[in-house]
């Protein structure tokens, strides 16, 4: 079963004498306090993901907010802008509210028409569970939802009311 329960605090322990990476002890002990939440044992579902769409001629940012936490380093490397020709989007990405929105802002302005937002399937929440599989599989359950390596987030930059 699960090492750590749910809505509970723990203390990471770091001794000061484990190695370093090359070789001689940290030095001194390390402490972590944190408190659990509760566990996420499900398939990352994109459909659950919510955007919000950038006006057509601004540099306002492409937003996209998760129901949960995912991981910070996946969520730089895995996510990239198209527009209709499929041609990449420079601009700066940021994470942000702990890692459950994921900020887009481009180089240039928005132009008009289809863009999409293409999500390698090894994105995973803080827990491990991926759009691909959640983490622990129940092989007694249903088996996960199957998904396309890459998966598609269409969006249109709406054009400015007058």
């Amino acid at each position: 079963g699960p090492v750590l329960e749910p809505d509970r605090h723990y203390t990471l322990r770091i001794s000061g004498a484990w190695p370093t990476v090359s070789g001689p002890p940290l030095g001194k002990d390390v402490e972590k306090p944190f408190r659990t939440g509760p566990r996420f044992t499900g398939q990352l579902d994109s459909a659950a993901w919510k955007l919000t769409v950038p006006t057509a001629g601004s540099r306002e940012p492409l937003e996209i907010r998760f129901p949960q936490s995912l991981d910070h380093a996946l969520l730089l490397r895995c996510l990239r802008v198209v527009d209709a020709g499929s041609t990449s989007i420079s601009g700066k990405m940021q994470t942000a509210e702990g890692e459950r929105l994921w900020r887009f802002t481009p180089e240039d302005a928005w132009t008009a028409g289809d863009h999409r937002v293409l999500v390698e399937a090894v994105l995973e929440d803080v827990a491990g569970n991926s759009l691909t599989r959640p983490f622990e599989v129940d092989l007694r359950s249903a088996p996960p939802k199957m998904a396309a390596p890459v998966i598609a987030i269409p969006f249109s930059p709406t054009r400015a009311r007058n």
